[in-house]
């Protein structure tokens, strides 16, 4: 199961500040970060150093356990001496970071890892899983260490810069296991789909005031009291899809909203679960469609361009 994915990819162009991170975290330092391009397409989050770090702590509707999560990342840095703790979740021992001394991986509990050396300025993609009794640390796809702990479940999880150098992040997923390097992309908007019940706030055109990048507010967009509007994307993703995450911006003008995320595949549509809209500032709604509703199988990517996704009220 996916609890969140993310791939930087929404908050704007390469080499600008990034824009909205916070509908969906909470951030620390934010004059720190810049987006910059992707490990493998798109953009990447820079963390720049700094003595008071820069972060983002995301957080669960629900508590998780086991957890997981995975990432890329490049960090660079010039100071021989000290650890950056790059990623955890809470607890002070359960986090994953950079000894720069020795050049390798560490742990609060395993300490370094023999068998992850870490290069400056190279990427590197890092998975742990947390249950109640173990912390398991993988790299680019082979375990690298474990230790024996105790823990309860855990709803938040924390992404952080270091103190010295620069940390780029990409292709994040959190989840109940471990899927191996993984890769984000992100797809916004192409054309109008099936149903077109919301109104548009200027013209005919309903995909064209949801698709930009990042999100523009109140200047452009679609509103209903009541209604479906569904946009096709044209998705067309590589590799084996282990899941699609839809992500809505929106808020309530007064009363609170029971906002649902649909997507529409061959004649099969997906509504979820209904999600309540009920503050009058932004935020990002998501929801993450690990099987192709037509066919309750994992995604493939014909599948995924043919289908259309939007919001019902």
């Amino acid at each position: 199961m996916l609890n969140w994915i993310e791939g930087f990819e929404r908050y704007g162009a390469a080499d600008a500040a990034p824009s909205g991170l916070d509908l969906d975290y909470t951030v620390t330092n934010s004059s720190l970060m810049t987006l910059r391009s992707g490990r493998l397409s798109g953009c990447a989050l820079e963390i720049a150093g700094a003595s008071s770090v820069g972060s983002l702590v995301h957080t669960f509707s629900s508590a998780i356990t086991p957890i997981s999560f995975g990432f890329a990342f490049k960090y660079t840095w010039s100071s021989a001496t000290g650890t950056a703790t790059l990623a955890y979740v809470p607890s002070s021992t359960h986090w994953i970071g950079v000894n720069r001394a020795t050049g390798y991986l560490t742990n609060g509990t395993i300490g370094d890892m023999a068998s992850a050396p870490i290069v400056s300025g190279r990427w590197y993609y890092v998975e742990v899983i947390a249950t109640a009794t173990a912390f398991t640390v993988y790299l680019n796809g082979t375990q690298v260490g474990t230790a024996t702990i105790s823990r309860g479940a855990t709803a938040t999880f924390t992404l952080q810069g270091a103190t010295t150098g620069t940390v780029l992040f990409d292709d994040f997923y959190s989840g109940s296991s471990i899927l191996g390097p993984q890769r984000v992309q992100a797809f916004s908007p192409s054309g109008d789909g099936d149903s077109s019940g919301w109104t548009p706030s200027a013209g005919t055109s309903h995909h064209s005031l949801v698709s930009e990048n990042p999100s523009d507010g109140d200047t452009s967009y679609v509103n209903t009291t009541s209604g479906l509007d569904l946009w096709t994307y044209g998705a067309t993703a590589d590799g084996t899809i282990n899941g699609v995450q839809i992500n809505t911006i929106a808020r309530t003008e007064d009363n609170s909203t029971g906002l649902y995320l649909p997507v529409k595949s061959s004649s099969t549509q997906s509504d979820g679960t209904a999600q309540t809209v009920s503050s009058t500032a932004f935020k990002n709604y998501s929801r993450i469609v690990e099987a192709d509703p037509a066919t309750s199988a994992a995604w493939t990517s014909s599948g995924l361009s043919d289908s259309q996704f939007g919001v019902k009220v």
